[in-house]
């Protein structure tokens, strides 16, 4: 069963953001979400150099790139339920987007929901835009189960919250990193969600195309 008020009450993967520390540390859990993927162990220093040779992104993409042929698949006639940028505190080396969309009263399909968190980090002292994100990734899927989600990004894992029902996909891509989150009632009164695989697969779906419109804008 989803959590109260799901899908159409407030988003839990939504307005959970404290600012970043000024020492780098990763946003806090927008996501409060899935487990640790292991970044920097098996490369050593040659996995820091392959972080940080990545081209940066210099601008950050709104909500409105996820609104493609995937999210319109998930949700047939959906509609914006949160489209509104993260307060970053003054800090001025990241920023981003929360956003969840859920299917319309006069939809033909099941209810469903789904929701992103879409960050870019700059360059800065002591770190890099990728390296952030590669924690920004590490962070949110920390205490959860997760697997590898290949040929997706330049990295990429899948988990499940069992709390909420909801299946995730988080991406790191340069020094952009996006999550989703995907669910879907199996009847009309919402009693019952989908299987965690078809939720994580819906998450996966919306994260591929929104990847895809990502990497289109590089040059």
């Amino acid at each position: 069963m989803p959590g109260p008020g799901a899908p159409y009450g407030e988003n839990p993967y939504l307005g959970q953001t404290p600012p970043k520390s000024n020492r780098g540390c990763a946003v806090g859990a927008i996501v409060g979400v899935v487990v640790l993927v292991v970044l920097l162990i098996a490369g050593g220093i040659g996995a820091y150099l392959w972080l940080g040779s990545g081209e940066d992104y210099t601008a950050t993409p709104d909500c409105s790139v996820a609104e493609n042929e995937a999210l319109n698949a998930l949700l047939p006639g959906y509609q914006t339920q949160a489209a509104q940028a993260i307060d970053t505190g003054g800090q001025d080396w990241w920023d981003g987007y929360q956003c969840s969309w859920i299917t319309s009263s006069d939809s033909s399909g099941m209810p469903a929901t789904a929701s992103m968190l879409l960050m870019r980090n700059q360059n800065r002292p002591g770190t890099t835009g990728a390296e952030e994100t590669a924690s920004d990734l590490a962070t949110q899927s920390e205490g959860y189960t997760t697997t590898p989600v290949e040929n997706l990004g330049d990295e990429a894992a899948s988990w499940y919250d069992t709390e909420y029902e909801l299946g995730c996909v988080g991406v790191r891509l340069s020094n952009i990193f996006l999550s989703t989150c995907y669910d879907a009632a199996t009847d009309y009164s919402y009693s019952s969600s989908i299987s965690e695989s078809e939720a994580i697969a819906g998450a996966e779906q919306l994260a591929r195309a929104t990847v895809a419109q990502i990497e289109g804008t590089r040059s």
